[in-house]
């Protein structure tokens, strides 16, 4: 993981200067232990090992991923918490709280999850809509979701808005 985040970042210097700063400093063991209890799952390892190394992104900040903000550790527990609670109250049958890790937000209440990964495999990144019941896989693990990102930074289909202080899809524009 430490590869692809020194990619991103590289990137990031040459391209994107102005987003340079929207990656938080690293996770501890500890912070990643409480998350863990916070939403009672077990995150699968190329989630762990990213989060060692950036705790997400800035709050507020969602020009990274294309409109998807990376959670900080403690975003992750408290949207968990606040998913689980509106499935609970309403019972929607979209949200399951037993599997589903929020790690990514849009800010307007949709998220990229993972699932809970007890024997410490991968799984994979999750689309999922609130108003939506279909889901979308976008990737088989966080890993492999960074890798298909970072082949996107470098083939230059990103596109860098800098008064929006935005990478976009160039099929989003």
């Amino acid at each position: 993981m430490e590869k692809r985040w020194d990619r991103v970042r590289e990137w990031l210097e040459t391209n994107a200067p102005d987003l340079t700063d929207v990656l938080r400093p690293d996770a501890t063991d500890a912070d990643i232990s409480r998350a863990k209890s916070g939403v009672g799952l077990a995150f699968p390892p190329s989630v762990r090992e990213s989060y060692r190394i950036h705790d997400g992104q800035e709050p507020g900040t969602f020009g990274l991923f294309g409109g998807w903000q990376l959670l900080p550790l403690t975003d992750v527990v408290r949207e968990w918490e606040k998913q689980r609670e509106i499935e609970r109250d309403f019972e929607f049958g979209h949200w399951d709280p037993d599997a589903a890790i929020p790690i990514m937000a849009d800010g307007g209440g949709n998220f990229l999850y993972v699932e809970h990964a007890p024997d410490g495999a991968e799984t994979p990144v999750i689309e999922w809509w609130h108003e939506d019941p279909t889901r979308d896989v976008q990737a088989s693990s966080f890993a492999a979701y960074l890798d298909a990102f970072l082949d996107a930074l470098e083939a230059s289909e990103y596109v860098y808005l800098e008064d929006d202080a935005a990478l976009v899809h160039e099929d989003d524009l």
